[in-house]
Protein backbone atom coordinates (compact mmCIF):
# COMPACT_ATOMS: atom_id res chain seq x y z
CA UNK A 1 0.00 0.00 0.00
CA UNK A 2 1.53 3.29 -0.97
CA UNK A 3 1.47 6.45 1.17
CA UNK A 4 -1.28 8.22 -0.76
CA UNK A 5 -3.67 5.30 -0.15
CA UNK A 6 -2.77 5.29 3.54
CA UNK A 7 -3.31 9.03 3.83
CA UNK A 8 -6.63 8.79 2.05
CA UNK A 9 -7.85 6.01 4.32
CA UNK A 10 -6.75 8.01 7.40
CA UNK A 11 -8.60 11.10 6.17
CA UNK A 12 -11.74 9.09 5.43
CA UNK A 13 -11.60 7.40 8.84
CA UNK A 14 -11.16 10.76 10.59
CA UNK A 15 -13.99 12.31 8.63
CA UNK A 16 -16.31 9.50 9.72
CA UNK A 17 -15.18 9.65 13.35
CA UNK A 18 -15.29 13.43 13.76
CA UNK A 19 -18.39 14.25 11.80
CA UNK A 20 -20.24 17.03 13.68
CA UNK A 21 -22.88 15.75 16.08
CA UNK A 22 -25.52 18.21 14.96
CA UNK A 23 -25.69 16.71 11.47
CA UNK A 24 -26.20 13.27 12.96
CA UNK A 25 -28.94 14.60 15.21
CA UNK A 26 -30.83 16.34 12.42
CA UNK A 27 -31.26 13.42 10.07
CA UNK A 28 -31.15 9.81 11.18
CA UNK A 29 -31.75 7.21 8.51
CA UNK A 30 -33.92 4.30 9.55
CA UNK A 31 -32.24 1.24 8.07
CA UNK A 32 -35.39 -0.92 8.12
CA UNK A 33 -37.50 0.97 5.62
CA UNK A 34 -35.10 3.57 4.23
CA UNK A 35 -36.93 6.57 5.71
CA UNK A 36 -35.27 9.57 7.25
CA UNK A 37 -36.14 10.63 10.77
CA UNK A 38 -35.97 14.40 11.24
CA UNK A 39 -35.23 15.35 14.82
CA UNK A 40 -37.67 18.23 15.35
CA UNK A 41 -36.90 18.70 19.07
CA UNK A 42 -40.45 17.99 20.19
CA UNK A 43 -39.66 18.51 23.87
CA UNK A 44 -37.99 21.84 23.12
CA UNK A 45 -41.00 22.96 21.10
CA UNK A 46 -43.35 22.06 23.95
CA UNK A 47 -41.14 23.93 26.44
CA UNK A 48 -41.01 26.97 24.14
CA UNK A 49 -44.82 27.17 23.98
CA UNK A 50 -45.05 26.67 27.73
CA UNK A 51 -42.48 29.38 28.48
CA UNK A 52 -43.86 31.84 25.93
CA UNK A 53 -47.53 31.75 26.92
CA UNK A 54 -48.52 29.44 29.75
CA UNK A 55 -46.40 29.84 32.90
CA UNK A 56 -47.00 32.68 35.38
CA UNK A 57 -43.77 34.46 34.41
CA UNK A 58 -44.31 33.89 30.68
CA UNK A 59 -42.47 35.70 27.93
CA UNK A 60 -45.60 37.25 26.39
CA UNK A 61 -48.56 38.75 28.27
CA UNK A 62 -52.06 37.30 27.93
CA UNK A 63 -53.06 39.83 25.25
CA UNK A 64 -50.51 38.20 22.92
CA UNK A 65 -52.04 34.78 23.54
CA UNK A 66 -55.47 36.21 22.72
CA UNK A 67 -54.17 37.88 19.56
CA UNK A 68 -52.27 34.84 18.36
CA UNK A 69 -54.91 32.21 19.13
CA UNK A 70 -58.07 34.38 18.96
CA UNK A 71 -59.32 33.28 22.40
CA UNK A 72 -58.59 33.77 26.07
CA UNK A 73 -56.12 31.41 27.67
CA UNK A 74 -58.80 30.10 30.08
CA UNK A 75 -61.07 29.16 27.19
CA UNK A 76 -58.17 27.45 25.44
CA UNK A 77 -57.49 25.29 28.53
CA UNK A 78 -61.16 24.31 28.84
CA UNK A 79 -61.32 23.29 25.21
CA UNK A 80 -58.00 21.45 25.49
CA UNK A 81 -59.11 19.45 28.54
CA UNK A 82 -62.40 18.50 26.85
CA UNK A 83 -60.67 17.54 23.60
CA UNK A 84 -58.03 15.50 25.41
CA UNK A 85 -60.68 13.63 27.42
CA UNK A 86 -62.67 12.87 24.26
CA UNK A 87 -59.98 11.46 21.95
CA UNK A 88 -56.73 9.58 22.60
CA UNK A 89 -55.14 11.23 19.54
CA UNK A 90 -54.43 14.32 21.62
CA UNK A 91 -52.78 12.41 24.49
CA UNK A 92 -49.00 12.27 24.44
CA UNK A 93 -47.68 8.76 23.84
CA UNK A 94 -44.41 7.20 22.77
CA UNK A 95 -43.68 6.09 19.22
CA UNK A 96 -42.39 2.65 18.25
CA UNK A 97 -38.81 3.68 18.99
CA UNK A 98 -39.76 4.81 22.51
CA UNK A 99 -39.43 8.52 21.78
CA UNK A 100 -42.20 10.77 23.11
CA UNK A 101 -44.60 11.94 20.44
CA UNK A 102 -46.08 15.41 20.25
CA UNK A 103 -47.90 16.70 23.31
CA UNK A 104 -51.59 17.54 23.38
CA UNK A 105 -50.58 21.17 23.72
CA UNK A 106 -48.56 21.12 20.49
CA UNK A 107 -51.26 19.36 18.48
CA UNK A 108 -54.05 21.61 19.77
CA UNK A 109 -52.10 24.80 19.21
CA UNK A 110 -51.24 23.71 15.68
CA UNK A 111 -54.91 23.09 14.92
CA UNK A 112 -56.07 26.35 16.50
CA UNK A 113 -53.44 28.41 14.70
CA UNK A 114 -54.42 26.89 11.37
CA UNK A 115 -58.10 27.55 12.03
CA UNK A 116 -57.87 30.99 13.62
CA UNK A 117 -55.69 32.65 11.02
CA UNK A 118 -56.36 30.51 7.94
CA UNK A 119 -52.68 29.62 7.79
CA UNK A 120 -51.30 27.13 5.34
CA UNK A 121 -50.42 23.77 6.83
CA UNK A 122 -46.67 24.24 6.71
CA UNK A 123 -46.69 27.49 8.74
CA UNK A 124 -46.45 25.70 12.08
CA UNK A 125 -43.16 24.10 11.11
CA UNK A 126 -41.29 27.28 12.02
CA UNK A 127 -42.62 27.80 15.55
CA UNK A 128 -44.03 24.45 16.63
CA UNK A 129 -41.56 22.37 14.60
CA UNK A 130 -44.30 20.16 13.17
CA UNK A 131 -44.53 18.67 9.73
CA UNK A 132 -47.28 19.55 7.29
CA UNK A 133 -48.95 16.14 7.59
CA UNK A 134 -49.13 16.44 11.37
CA UNK A 135 -50.66 19.91 11.08
CA UNK A 136 -53.41 18.72 8.75
CA UNK A 137 -54.08 15.59 10.81
CA UNK A 138 -54.27 17.60 14.05
CA UNK A 139 -56.67 20.09 12.48
CA UNK A 140 -58.94 17.32 11.20
CA UNK A 141 -59.05 15.53 14.57
CA UNK A 142 -59.56 18.82 16.42
CA UNK A 143 -62.44 19.89 14.18
CA UNK A 144 -64.15 16.50 14.44
CA UNK A 145 -63.89 16.53 18.24
CA UNK A 146 -65.03 20.13 18.65
CA UNK A 147 -68.05 19.49 16.44
CA UNK A 148 -68.90 16.33 18.39
CA UNK A 149 -68.51 18.09 21.74
CA UNK A 150 -70.11 21.44 21.06
CA UNK A 151 -72.66 20.86 18.29
CA UNK A 152 -75.58 21.15 20.74
CA UNK A 153 -74.26 24.21 22.50
CA UNK A 154 -75.68 27.61 21.58
CA UNK A 155 -75.39 31.10 23.02
CA UNK A 156 -78.20 32.12 25.36
CA UNK A 157 -79.78 28.71 25.85
CA UNK A 158 -80.34 28.75 29.62
CA UNK A 159 -76.91 27.49 30.61
CA UNK A 160 -76.61 24.81 27.96
CA UNK A 161 -72.96 24.07 27.50
CA UNK A 162 -71.82 25.86 30.66
CA UNK A 163 -69.75 22.82 31.59
CA UNK A 164 -67.60 23.66 28.54
CA UNK A 165 -67.30 27.43 28.87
Amino acid sequence: MDTSDEEESIVLRQRREFQPLYTRALLIRDQRDGRWHINRDRAGSHDRIWNDYIIDECKYPSKYFRRRFRMRCELFWRILSNVEAHDVYFMQRNDAAGRPRLSELQKSIAAIRLLSHSYKADCCDEYLLLGETTDVESKKHFCDIVIALYVGWAWGTNGAGEEFF
